[in-house]
C-alpha cells in the first residue's frame, strides 16, 4: 500500500510533509527483504522497496540541497558560476588554515561572490551613495493598498550596507522580528520559514540506518560540493554565515548552512577512512603477491636441478670400491 501510494501520489507530498514522509519511506525499507527480479544469486539481495526507499531518500535529500542554494543564489550572485568558484576553493584549500592570507582571501572571495546592492543611482555597486531605489513589486503592492511593512519600499535600508531585495514586502524580516507578537501571523510565520535544516537532519537520519543509506549519502555528499563547493572549505562557510548572522529572517539560511557543513565534514571522513582502508588492503595484496612469488621461484629452482645425487652413486660413476686392489 505504501509503495502504490508513493508510486502514484508522491507528486501531491509538499515539502513541510517530509516528516511523514520519512516515516513512510523508513517503514517501506523494513519490509522484509525479497529479492529483486533483475538480480542474480551473487548479488546482495535487497528488496524493491528498500530500492525504491533509496531513490526517494536520494530525490529528497538532493531538492533540499538545491532549496538551499536556491536560498543563497539572491544573497550570493556569485555561486551560480560553479567551476569559478571550483578553481577557486581548490586554491584557498592549499593555504595554510588560519593564516593570515587564507583569511583574507575568503573575504575577498565572499565579498566577490556577495549580490551588490544597487545605489541611488541605480548602479549595481555595493558601496553605491544615496538610498535605493523602491522595489518594483513593493510599490506596485503599496499603490494596490497592500500591506507593506515599513523599509520593504527601499529608502529606510539606505544606510544598510548588505541590503537585498529578496524580499520585498518585507514579510520575513517583520514576522522575525521581536516586535512581531501578534498571535494571527503565527500560522503564517511558520508556513513562511522554510525549515531546511530539519528535513536535511531528518533524511540524514533515515540513510543512516537504512540498508544501502550509506551509498546515498555518499552520493548526496557528492552533488553537493559540485553544487556547492564551498563546503569543502568550513571556514569558508563561517564566513558566509557570519554575513547572513545580522539578517534576522536569514537565520534558516545559517542553521541549514552549518548542518549541511557538519555532514559534509563527517563524509570527508568516511572517504578519507575508505581510502586508507583501499590503501592498507592494496599493501597487504602486494605483500602477499611479492611472497607467494618468492616461494614460486624458490621451488622452481629446486626442480630444475634434479635430484641430489647420494655419495655411493659419485663413488660408483668413478670406478668406487670394485677398482680397489
Amino acid at each position: 500500500m505504501i509503495s502504490s501510494l508513493l508510486t502514484s501520489h508522491s507528486h501531491l507530498l509538499r515539502p513541510r510533509d517530509a516528516p511523514i514522509l520519512q516515516k513512510a519511506i523508513s517503514l517501506l525499507a523494513s519490509l522484509p527483504q525479497i529479492p529483486n527480479q533483475n538480480q542474480t544469486q551473487n548479488q546482495t539481495q535487497i528488496s524493491k522497496y528498500t530500492l525504491q526507499a533509496l531513490r526517494i531518500l536520494e530525490k529528497e535529500m538532493t531538492e533540499t540541497v538545491i532549496t538551499l542554494r536556491a536560498s543563497l543564489l539572491p544573497l550570493f550572485s556569485g555561486l551560480s558560476d560553479v567551476d569559478k568558484c571550483m578553481v577557486e576553493m581548490g586554491v584557498i584549500a592549499r593555504m595554510r588554515a588560519a593564516s593570515a592570507a587564507r583569511v583574507d582571501r575568503i573575504e575577498r572571495w565572499v565579498d566577490g561572490v556577495s549580490t551588490p546592492r544597487v545605489g541611488g543611482d541605480g548602479n549595481a555597486n555595493a558601496n553605491a551613495g544615496g538610498p535605493p531605489p523602491p522595489h518594483p513589486m513593493a510599490l506596485a503592492a503599496f499603490m494596490m493598498g497592500l500591506p507593506v511593512f515599513p523599509g520593504a519600499l527601499g529608502p529606510d535600508d539606505s544606510d544598510e550596507e548588505d541590503a537585498d531585495t529578496t524580499d520585498p514586502f518585507g514579510y520575513f524580516d517583520s514576522l522575525d522580528s521581536s516586535s512581531a507578537v501578534d498571535p494571527e501571523l503565527e500560522d503564517l510565520r511558520e508556513e513562511l520559514r522554510p525549515r531546511i535544516k530539519e528535513r536535511f537532519d531528518g533524511w540524514v537520519e533515515v540513510g543512516s540506518v537504512m540498508p544501502g543509506g550509506a551509498g546515498v549519502l555518499l552520493r548526496v555528499y557528492i552533488k553537493i560540493l559540485g553544487l556547492m563547493p564551498f563546503f569543502r572549505a568550513g571556514d569558508v562557510v563561517d564566513e558566509i554565515i557570519s554575513r547572513l548572522s545580522e539578517k534576522p529572517s536569514k537565520h534558516y539560511i545559517c542553521v541549514a548552512l552549518d548542518t549541511v557543513a557538519a555532514f559534509c565534514k563527517l563524509q570527508k571522513k568516511v572517504v578519507l577512512r575508505e581510502k586508507k582502508r583501499k590503501a592498507a588492503a592494496a599493501t597487504n595484496a602486494n605483500a602477499n603477491a611479492n611472497a607467494s612469488t618468492s616461494r614460486s621461484h624458490a621451488a622452481s629452482s629446486v626442480n630444475q636441478g634434479g635430484a641430489i645425487p647420494t655419495p655411493a652413486r659419485s663413488l660408483a660413476g668413478i670406478g668406487g670400491i670394485d677398482d680397489v686392489d
